[in-house]
């Protein structure tokens, strides 16, 4: 049966809401308000007005000292800047990374559905295994890929037992005795696994949206394996309109070998757009931000991903080699977060790449979708990408001007009707176009 392509979804980064521009790292020097909650308040309720769809709070439980002296710190965790965001917004979805390595399920459970409280049905968890800070947590060193996806799919599994563990009828009207709890529709989990025993049930009842969103982020096969099992919105780093057709249409395959819906679950890319009113205003927003300081502080996020591309003293011009670089092998042995990482030796081994180039789109792009050009032709691309299934949505990750985006790129998404505000929506999984899940929040009237 042919299924009718629900509107472009748009969610914004965290990083974006508290800085004014993609150069965020320069920005909080000459910014007092750069990063402070009330400026992440007074942008959230910018692209809620702009009709977005949610947030997205990107986080790692540690100091990432390669990058700290130059992007500073995002003062911030996931839950409590969410739930102070709920308290100020009505329609925003709100997605928290939590780690599966770092947590365990009942305790993660009960926050989300405590936040999809708050929210009145508007959380999501972005479910990672967690490939930073694990010396913070008492592990001497990264646990393999096999083994963390091992337990990140028991402990999703859990999770989302204990949301639904809250069953249909579980709010009994009475006329004479007023309310109670239907506590045969309330049910136990009874989870003994590998790697968890969780008697259950959660002691939070379900939200208007029956259980938050669930978010999946990861590009590896084991990413891909529990994202098809789980995931209802996949965000991802897809550089090319290429790489958005493909990992789509991996992802539906992946969901649909799981025996469910392919259309059922969303994919967003993040997104850097460099705009302005001519093509050229846009290149020149985009060369701002990339100074030869800029350019070499790149190294660092090279880094982050994997150690073994060896450009410390090169100079920017030079011309990079195959003994620059590691081999496609050497990064698919690692332990750490390998899809980001290819991405980054796809650019690499461009011909005549140099080191310029390859820092320039690791800079403005960070591997990300980054479309540069008038604000008709960066509303066209993102139709384009929107029609041929290259994407559902994206998460704007930056961009040199949030003011511009909205007032520019938004009313051009709306006038070619791919693209709609939507206000009387006011549940992240309604905004989303997910199915409805599990129980929901009952209302309370006379008893039958």
């Amino acid at each position: 049966m042919a299924t009718t392509k629900s509107g472009l979804k748009l969610l914004a980064h965290t990083i974006l809401l508290a800085y004014e521009t993609t150069e965020y790292r320069r920005a909080w020097e000459r910014d007092e308000q750069a990063g402070s909650f009330e400026r992440v308040v007074e942008r959230s309720l910018l692209v809620e007005e702009a009709g977005f769809d949610g947030v997205f709070f990107g986080d790692a439980p540690s100091v990432l000292r390669a990058t700290l002296a130059t992007s500073g710190a995002f003062p911030f965790e996931p839950f409590t800047l969410l739930s102070a965001l709920a308290a100020r917004t009505t329609r925003l979805g709100f997605i928290g990374t939590i780690a599966t390595q770092y947590n365990d399920p009942y305790n993660v459970a009960r926050r989300f559905a405590s936040l999809d409280q708050i929210s009145g049905g508007r959380s999501g968890w972005n479910a990672v295994t967690g490939f930073y800070g694990e010396r913070n947590f008492g592990f001497d060193d990264i646990i393999s890929p096999a083994d963390r996806y091992r337990r990140a799919e028991e402990f999703v599994d859990v999770v989302k037992k204990l949301w639904t563990s809250w069953k249909p009828g579980y709010l009994a009207p009475d006329a004479e005795q007023g309310l109670f709890y239907d506590v045969d529709k309330i049910e136990n989990v009874e989870h003994r696994g590998e790697f968890f025993s969780v008697e259950g049930p959660l002691n939070i009842p379900p939200s208007p949206q029956g259980h938050p969103v669930v978010v999946q982020a990861g590009g590896s096969e084991n990413g891909l394996e529990l994202a098809g099992r789980h995931g209802e919105l996949i965000y991802t780093a897809a550089p090319t309109f290429e790489h958005g057709v493909q990992q789509v249409a991996t992802y539906r395959d992946k969901a649909e070998a799981n025996g469910r819906d392919r259309h059922s679950i969303k994919i967003v890319p993040g997104l850097y757009a460099y705009i302005g009113a001519t093509h050229e205003e846009a290149l020149a927003n985009r060369a701002a931000t990339v100074t030869d300081r800029e350019l070499l502080n790149g190294l660092a996020l090279v880094a982050l991903e994997y150690d073994g591309f060896e450009l410390d003293g090169l100079d920017l011009d030079h011309v990079l080699r195959p003994e620059d670089l590691p081999s496609r092998e050497e990064i698919l042995a690692s332990a750490r977060r390998t899809s980001r990482a290819l991405l980054y030796l796809e650019f690499a081994t461009r011909p005549g790449a140099t080191l310029r180039s390859f820092l320039t789109e690791v800079v403005t792009g960070t591997g990300h979708t980054n479309i540069v050009g008038s604000y008709d032709e960066v509303a066209d691309e993102l139709e384009r990408w929107h029609a041929a299934d290259a994407a559902d949505g994206f998460v704007l990750m930056g961009t040199n001007s949030l003011q511009e985006f909205l007032d520019e790129i938004v009313p051009r998404l709306e006038a070619k009707g791919i693209y709609d505000r939507r206000p009387d929506l006011t549940t992240f999984r309604s905004r989303l176009d997910l199915p409805e899940v599990g129980a929901h929040v009952q209302t309370v009237g006379a008893p039958a």
